[in-house]
């Protein structure tokens, strides 16, 4: 799976329901802090909900660096990881982030399972409803 494929899945499957909502925006890689950093997509309506996208082709090197931006800046994340990652992935990102891990099923579709549940950042205002 690469990222193409990842992006369009999540979008197809996980962010389908805000498709019409006139209160929410999906937006692709969005600069954060200057174009420090840049979260593959965010869903903005009252609050800023990252999803972070790690394809099976892609490495875990840069996320330490992508964990302390988003953590910053965003009030929720969701990392999404290619079936190879998600153990290291569980070792390294902050119990209030979310996983989704996807795999290829028999039909080449790509499915989800949730490995870590996620919420807000302690300490987020709520501004708005997700």
């Amino acid at each position: 799976m690469n990222e193409y494929q990842l992006r369009s899945a999540v979008k197809r499957k996980i962010l389908a329901r805000y498709e019409n909502d006139p209160n929410t925006r999906i937006l692709d890689e969005l600069g954060l802090r200057h174009g420090a950093a840049r979260i593959d997509i965010a869903v903005v309506n009252g609050i800023v909900h990252g999803y972070e996208l790690k394809s099976d082709a892609d490495n875990l090197k840069r996320l330490p660096r992508q964990i302390q931006i988003y953590d910053s800046v965003l009030d929720k994340v969701t990392l999404v990881v290619g079936s190879r990652h998600a153990k290291e992935a569980e070792r390294m990102v902050p119990p209030w982030w979310g996983i989704k891990v996807a795999a290829i099923g028999g039909s080449r579709w790509l499915r989800f399972r949730r490995c870590q549940k996620g919420d807000e950042k302690p300490g987020a205002r709520r501004r708005g409803r997700l």
